[in-house]
């Protein structure tokens, strides 16, 4: 009778002492799942957009353009969508990384995500031939939200 009280009473300290760090880990894990990290962007915005013509060549030729849009990425090529990026925000910036066929070349991307105010966005695109020691930025968006 004594070994099974004593194995309740180790199971049940071990329960009590576990259950905080399971929570804080669900509690973590909950807080960090990337649900809301875009909710910023919800409603209509104008965007400003730079785009390098000729990315990893040397060029300094870039066309600007203006509109309101959806964020959906094809190549202008082929109109095949881009493979999803992966990435987080941490700390207010959102960083995100994914590999494509550039030239017949596999190639690094760096898509950066800035909010600049309540109202305003900064994305920036980068390529790197290099396995990511030198960026070039070849894409640079500024948005702003329309007031209703």
């Amino acid at each position: 009778m004594l070994k099974h009280v004593r194995t309740f009473l180790l199971a049940g300290s071990l329960a009590v002492f576990l259950y905080p760090a399971k929570a804080r880990i669900r509690q973590f894990h909950e807080a960090r799942d990337g649900e809301h990290d875009f909710d910023f962007e919800i409603g209509l915005w104008k965007t400003r957009l730079r785009r390098l013509i000729h990315p990893l060549t040397g060029s300094t030729t870039w066309v600007e353009m203006e509109g309101t849009w959806s964020l959906n990425f094809a190549n202008a090529n082929d109109g095949v969508l881009s493979q999803p990026a992966i990435g987080e925000f941490k700390d207010g910036r959102g960083e995100f990384y994914d590999q494509e066929p550039l030239n017949g070349r596999a190639i690094l991307v760096r898509f950066v995500i800035l909010p600049l105010t309540p109202d305003s966005c900064r994305f920036e695109q980068s390529f790197s031939d290099d396995g990511g020691k030198t960026w070039e930025v070849n894409w640079i968006a500024i948005d702003t939200r329309v007031k209703n």
